[in-house]
């Protein structure tokens, strides 16, 4: 081989191994695993290159000292030895730069709290846990509906904590939850003995009077709880429906009234409003409440019908079940 050819061979190897290099510094933020085999290959290119030149500087002599002419017969030997040199080096260098990057890594000290997000979240969620009080804990159970844990909570506080009455609110709750009305009014009644005026405890009485369509008892716990709070909302809603369910609709349309004026929004309160508006041949306002109904509910198509008869100016929108 001449110097030409070898000089050839030599510039391709030192421009792979200068490529791959640059390569590896450019992926290494990508990790060890595209960043190590391309700088191992670039070594092992770089130390290929002077291993053939090498080699055609001082060939290996036989064992009869017989030198072989250079001619083309001679090319698939270097070629062979170049091959098999570039299979030892290249994965060598894979290796060496490996070996050198696995022991600068190992010895940097790790912190001694390093963990992953992953851990750390589940530690952040257990401190958290680990955090809540017993009757956080409980309020946790009963929201996510496990009643079971819930009622052994509150009852062990209640044992503890004889006074506490939002604990005996909260496991009359549990037992309402059950349907099992009986045991929650009696706790409902135990924190009324606590505290006179806790307007959560006679609203939750008249709840479970309304279920058992005791409407004119209900009614009386609620005017109780709207003396501590006229501004109740959940008290005046439940009072317009012990007169809407009695029929007494003229009386059920003041509370309602006063709990919308005071920003509930809920459709159905909407709804039974505009109806006890229409009721009343209020027929702007009924308009607006049947809209605003629909706005917060596009279910309700049935209210399209009597838009229709009451604003017949918009009967195509209507018609198309549209609000324009």
């Amino acid at each position: 081989m001449d110097n030409e050819v070898l000089e050839r061979k030599l510039r391709r190897y030192r421009r792979i191994g200068w490529t791959l290099a640059l390569a590896g510094a450019l992926f290494s933020s990508l990790g060890a695993f595209i960043a190590i085999p391309l700088w191992g290959v670039a070594v092992g290119c770089w130390v290929l290159s002077v291993s053939a030149k090498q080699q055609f500087q001082n060939p290996s002599s036989t064992s009869n000292e017989q030198a072989r002419p250079a001619s083309i017969h001679t090319t698939p030997v270097l070629g062979e030895v170049t091959f098999f040199n570039a299979f030892v080096w290249v994965f060598g260098g894979i290796l060496i730069i490996f070996l050198v990057t696995y022991m600068a890594s190992g010895d940097a000290p790790s912190p001694a709290n390093e963990s992953s997000p992953v851990e750390e979240l589940s530690s952040a969620e257990e401190t958290a846990a680990e955090d809540l009080t017993p009757f956080d804990r409980g309020s946790q159970a009963y929201n996510q509906g496990d009643y079971a844990q819930a009622k052994s909570i509150f009852e062990e506080i209640t044992k503890k904590e004889p006074g506490n009455a939002d604990a005996w609110l909260s496991l009359g709750n549990v037992y309402y939850s059950e349907k099992n009305y009986s045991a929650a009014d009696g706790y409902y009644d135990r924190a009324l003995s606590i505290r006179q005026d806790f307007i959560e405890a006679l609203y939750n009485k008249a709840l479970i009077r309304f279920d058992r369509q005791e409407y004119s008892a209900s009614n009386g716990l609620l005017t109780q709880a709207l003396l501590i709070n006229p501004n109740y909302t959940d008290a005046l809603i439940l009072q317009g429906d012990c007169s809407y369910a009695t029929e007494n609709y003229s009386q059920a349309r003041a509370p309602y009234r006063k709990a919308y004026n005071l920003g509930s929004r809920i459709p159905e309160l909407i709804h039974r409003l505009a109806w006890l508006e229409d009721r009343e041949q209020n027929a702007k306002e009924a308009i607006k409440l049947y809209r605003e109904t629909l706005e917060l509910d596009p279910e309700r198509k049935d209210i399209f019908k009597r838009l229709i008869e009451l604003d017949p100016g918009r009967a195509k929108a209507y018609e198309q079940n549209q609000l324009d």
